[in-house]
């Protein structure tokens, strides 16, 4: 049963017909089956929405799936296609797709760099308090070498979310002088002001505040 279903070759519209109700089978491994030919179809022809609903309900019947190495690699290719659309589209579409379906495309992802997309555009849409877990899950799901990626958008959300002391530590850890820092510098000197502790900013910005005064002072 399950290598027939696409081998309907002579009339296409009767194959994904024919995929679309063994879909919603009761066997497991047939419903799973068809949804991974159905989600690649959908993939192949731009449709990410369809393609995501498709291919999440193939990757819940993983065990039973005999495509599941395949369901996993296009639901890959619909999470970067659907942060390649958001450039165009805005964040608040790409929210809307992936929020739901976040946890288990972590799981299958292989990069971080379509979730670090996902976290700015929470930033952008105000949803600090969301974009701080995820840019927490991701080091966790992809190891040391995300700790770095994630390191300056985290303080920025958690300078976002009021929660200045933690920031100041991550600032300090990380800024080395105002020149090669200066987007940390910036978040110390926020972190350091709101907490009315201006000191380490003030160390950080005293050199550069000095030299800029002392250009204003040379004669043309």
């Amino acid at each position: 049963r399950l290598s027939a279903l696409d081998l309907v070759s002579g009339d296409p519209a009767a194959a994904m017909e024919r995929l679309r109700r063994e879909g919603g089978s009761f066997h497991p491994g047939v419903a799973a089956y068809a949804n991974a030919l159905l989600g690649r179809a959908a993939l192949e022809r731009g449709r990410i929405d369809e393609a995501f609903a498709v291919l999440g309900g193939a990757a819940r019947r993983s065990g039973a799936n005999p495509l599941a190495d395949q369901t996993a690699a296009d639901l890959r290719r619909a999470l970067d296609a659907a942060v390649a659309d958001s450039e165009t589209d805005g964040c608040p579409r790409l929210v809307l797709r992936l929020a739901v379906r976040r946890v288990h495309l972590l799981e299958i992802a292989e990069r971080p760099e379509p979730f670090l997309r996902l976290g700015a555009c929470y930033e952008e849409l105000g949803l600090h308090a969301k974009a701080a877990e995820l840019y927490r899950q991701i080091p966790r799901q992809f190891g040391p070498s995300a700790v770095v990626k994630v390191a300056l958008p985290l303080a920025r959300v958690t300078l976002a979310g009021g929660d200045f002391a933690d920031t100041r530590t991550r600032a300090l850890a990380n800024a080395v002088d105002a020149e090669s820092d200066p987007e940390w510098t910036r978040l110390l000197a926020e972190a350091s002001l709101a907490a009315g502790e201006p000191g380490p900013a003030v160390a950080l910005l005293g050199p550069r505040l000095a030299g800029g005064a002392a250009d204003a002072r040379q004669p043309d």
